[in-house]
């Protein structure tokens, strides 16, 4: 003691030694200024104190004198702003800290009146600081200096704070975080209760605890006293086993039954909940926390759903169709009993994607890919495939699924079901089948088909009544079309065409119809009703076939067929007995002589007639010139007759032919307009004839008439419409080239192709015997391919078909190459 009085007995700045801010600013302020004057000459209460204050580590100031003039240390300058330091150093308090003085200059003037001292803790003080005024709360002390010269003593206070605004923030966090919890405890949506001891007694339960014991006074009691009930159904010996093994317990779907009171039933829950044991520092168990959930609704919910699904399958497996279900990923995941019954497969190769495997393998491809894309696009899945049944036949199915969604519209799935359809399918089959071959039938006609309504008039547009009389649908509607007949037919018509109208038959007539060139035709007119299922008609189907040519050609030429057609008859009996009996081989050249026969004398027949019409043109002429007209007839029969005998000749092998040199493609060229004029305008015709072609030696007029048969063939087997083309070229057989009717050489070629309905192979293998047809009786003598066949060969050439069925023929014609 001693020694420290020594020092601060000293008149020197001692005391105010120390490194940092504040002593250096203690040692080099103007103190002359100051109303302590030198530091030297401060009394030994404020030189200790000050000492005090500069060594210590902890915010400390100093108010000293009557106008508590401010020191402090290098800890307390931290907490200031720039605003205060250094400005307050050796200011007065009041002044320095204005705008708090309210609050702590009483406190300050309390220490100073010598009153004791003062101890604030987590006051609250807004200084000034950068900005303007901050918040800030403070823990302080305020203790007196004493000075026996100053009055009361008290020569400073002498203050020790600390500022607590990071503490006490973190202290509101802690507490605002527990208050927190505690809510989310007590909110939350399960049961949570916390108990201690080994008696299970309850320290903190949550709402939803409350809610399910409906104990008022449940904190503080027993497990036992709070739910006696649950000792009997096993959970207070629960509670026991993990309190003193420390092992949690888990459990799903228990049931606790509470005793309600007041003679009601027993209120029955199912929990899922944990017991877990709560462990101190010491690693001592203390209790046990519990949280469970209460899967009573949801248990009852699955109930009802298991009795929902229950109920469904039992209606799905005695449904009269086939039931299907989904997952989102496309897995079938349900099948009802009569699929496995209609199908033969078990469950384990049906469920997934092993149902498609029940498809026809020629539609299991297409449905697979139809019902991958539906289910990836959420949309109603359709379509119709084979299945194989049991026995291992295939019947026509409809399969049909709507998407299944949850209440927030996800996609659940597909719910299907399949029903057996092949009855209407054939049913449909036979309906396109006839559709088909009407469709086939009207294409085969050579003629305009029209339609009317049911009452006999022509409605709507009709391309092909549009097509033959240039009428526009304003122009033939109704009755209209009957402008487009002859005036003397007119009323004829129209008076059969009511009757049969009235009557519900078959209309048959013919008439002269003015053509959209304005040439009068004759057509033979064919209408039938097509009736509904109550036999009422729905509307009328007619054809307007020209037959002018028809016509004319039976009045001439009747007489004369009568005559042919005996002799026709008999040697065609004849042929046929010959072809019966001989061998293949022997065939064509027994025909080749019967058909030179007939020709021959058919040829002589035919000069006694047209002699014969000669002499009657020269006598009749004057004294009866209308009959040049029937003359002209017969001369016009007997020169198609003589081209049939020169024909029949070719074929025979017995006409001599003219051969000359011939231009293969200027040959063709001049064809043009004459097969266009034949093949009508339904046929384009298109030539591919390259430079260069080879000359050769044939007869013009003999491949004139093979080009145009092949042609005239082309057109029956497109139906009047589609495309011919006509290639020529050069070739060279040799080797594998060759063919069983072409030698090896050089060749001109032809080539005539259609794209009509082409031939069977059996067809194709009999095309050219002679008489072979298959077009209807009357419309071929079946001679024409033979023919053209006759004529190559004698050329010195071959002929080569190709067909197959739907598309179309390719002839081609061998001509031998001729020198230069």
């Amino acid at each position: 003691m001693a020694a420290t009085d020594q020092s601060l007995a000293r008149p020197e700045k001692h005391f105010l030694d120390g490194v940092g801010e504040m002593p250096t600013l203690f040692r080099n302020f103007d103190w002359s200024e100051s109303p302590l004057g030198e530091p030297e000459s401060w009394p030994p209460g404020l030189r200790a104190a000050v000492r005090i204050m500069l060594t210590t580590l902890h915010p400390v100031f100093i108010f000293w004198g009557p106008e508590h003039r401010c020191f402090y240390n290098d800890a307390y300058k931290a907490l200031l702003s720039d605003v205060k330091h250094p400005a307050i150093f050796g200011r007065p308090a009041e002044e320095a800290w204005a705008e708090i003085w309210e609050d702590i200059g009483p406190q300050i003037n309390f220490v100073f009146d010598g009153s004791g001292s003062i101890w604030q803790e987590n006051r609250r003080l807004p200084i000034l600081r950068s900005g303007g005024l901050k918040e800030s709360w403070w823990t302080y002390s305020y203790g007196p200096i004493e000075d026996d010269t100053a009055e009361n003593a008290v020569g400073g206070v002498f203050g020790i704070c600390t500022e607590r605004v990071a503490q006490l923030e973190v202290e509101r966090r802690v507490s605002r975080e527990l208050d927190r919890m505690r809510r989310l405890f007590d909110q939350g949506p399960g049961v949570m209760f916390v108990m201690r001891g080994p008696e299970h007694r309850f320290e903190l339960a949550n709402r939803a605890c409350m809610q399910l014991l409906r104990h008022p006074g449940l904190i503080g009691r027993t497990a036992a006293e709070a739910i006696p009930e649950a000792a009997d159904q096993g959970f207070i010996a629960l509670l026991d086993s993990v309190y003193a093994t420390g092992k949690p317990h888990v459990g799903h779907h228990h049931r606790l039954a509470f005793d309600r009171g007041h003679g009601e039933a027993p209120d029955e829950h199912y929990l899922n909940f944990v017991f877990a044991p709560v462990i101190d520092e010491a690693g001592k168990i203390t209790g046990i926390f519990c949280q469970g959930t209460d899967v009573t609704e949801s248990r009852r919910a699955a109930q009802a759903t298991a009795e929902r699904e229950a109920h469904f399958r039992n209606m799905a497996n005695n449904a009269p169709v086939m039931i299907w279900v989904t997952e989102p990923d496309g897995r079938c995941t349900y099948l009802n009993r009569r699929w496995f019954e209609e199908t033969g497969q078990i469950p384990a190769n049906a469920l997934g994607m092993g149902w498609l495997d029940a498809t026809h393998p020629d539609d299991k491809p297409r449905v697979t890919a139809e019902f991958v894309q539906a289910n990836a696009a959420e949309r109603p899945f359709r379509t119709e495939y084979r299945l194989r049944l049991a026995d291992g036949s295939y019947r026509w199915v409809l399969d049909s699924a709507g998407p299944r969604r949850g209440t927030n519209g996800i996609f659940l799935g597909y719910v299907g079901s399949v029903i057996d359809i092949d009855d209407r399918h054939e049913a449909e089959r036979r309906i396109q089948t006839s559709e088909n071959r009407f469709r086939a039938a009207v294409g085969a006609v050579q003629g305009i088909v029209w339609t009317n309504s049911a009452e006999g008039e022509m409605v709507d547009e009709q391309p092909g009544w549009q097509a033959l009389t240039g009428q526009m649908p304003d122009e033939y509607a109704g009755y209209g079309w009957t402008a487009a007949v002859h005036p003397d037919d007119a009323a004829a018509t129209v008076t059969a065409w009511r009757a049969a109208v009235d009557a519900r038959r078959i209309f048959v007539h013919e008439h002269r119809v003015r053509r959209f060139d304005g040439e009068w035709r004759q057509y033979s007119v064919r209408a039938v009703p097509i009736l509904d299922a109550e036999g009422g008609i729905i509307e009328w189907v007619g054809v307007h076939t020209d037959v002018t040519e028809q016509r004319a050609a039976e009045a001439a030429l009747k007489a004369l067929n009568d005559v042919l057609e005996a002799r026709v008859q008999t040697e065609v009996t004849e042929r046929l007995k010959v072809e019966n009996a001989l061998r293949q081989s022997q065939k064509m050249d027994a025909l080749g002589q019967l058909t030179g026969g007939i020709a021959h004398d058919f040829n002589n027949m035919l000069s006694l007639i047209t002699s014969a019409f000669s002499l009657l043109e020269r006598k009749l002429s004057k004294d009866d010139p209308s009959a040049l007209q029937f003359i002209e007839v017969g001369q016009d029969a007997a020169m198609r007759a003589a081209g049939l005998t020169r024909r029949m000749l070719a074929f025979a092998r017995q006409q001599p032919l003219s051969p000359a040199r011939v231009e293969i493609n200027a040959l063709i060229e001049n064809l043009r307009s004459l097969l266009a004029h034949s093949l009508g305008k339904g046929i384009s015709i298109d030539c591919t004839l390259v430079t260069g072609i080879w000359p050769t030696i044939v007869d013009p007029n003999q491949l004139e008439n093979a080009i145009l048969n092949r042609a005239v063939n082309a057109r029956d087997a497109m139906d009047g419409r589609g495309r011919l083309t006509i290639e020529t070229s050069n070739a060279t057989l040799a080797g594998a080239e060759l063919s069983e009717s072409v030698d090896a050489g050089d060749y001109v070629v032809i080539c005539v192709t259609d794209n009509g309905k082409g031939m069977e192979p059996e067809v194709r293998a009999r095309v050219f015997e002679p008489f072979f047809t298959t077009k209807p009786v009357g419309q071929g003598t079946g001679l024409g391919l033979s023919q053209v066949h006759r004529f190559v060969q004698q050329s010195g050439g071959g002929i080569e078909i190709a067909s197959e069925p739907g598309r179309g023929t390719a002839v081609r014609l061998y001509l031998p190459r001729t020198t230069p």
